[in-house]
């Protein structure tokens, strides 16, 4: 494998690194930047749990954050089947 060098300085070879809040890894794929997104999403939404059991917040409040949630989730799932459909093809 070649060194590439910037600035007179060699450039570290890394199996995954973070970029624009993706996770890209050397193979190209989207496994480690989904488990990420789904653990980003489950760390925030239980960080509504009180709002989710508070009896003081009516449920006609909380039913539109749900169907936002739920949307949001639904579009994710969809994009998740493309990608198992497109590398179990490729």
């Amino acid at each position: 494998m070649r060194s590439i060098t910037v600035a007179g300085e060699r450039l570290e070879e890394v199996d995954s690194f973070p970029y624009l809040g993706s996770v890209i890894d050397k193979e190209g794929g989207t496994d480690v930047d989904v488990g990420a997104r789904i653990d980003k999403a489950r760390a925030a939404f239980n960080m509504l749990r009180n709002i989710w059991k508070s009896k003081e917040i009516m449920t006609e409040t909380k039913l539109p954050m749900l169907n936002r949630f739920s949307f949001m989730g639904q579009r994710r799932g969809d994009a998740q089947k493309r990608h198992y459909r497109r590398s179990k093809h490729s």
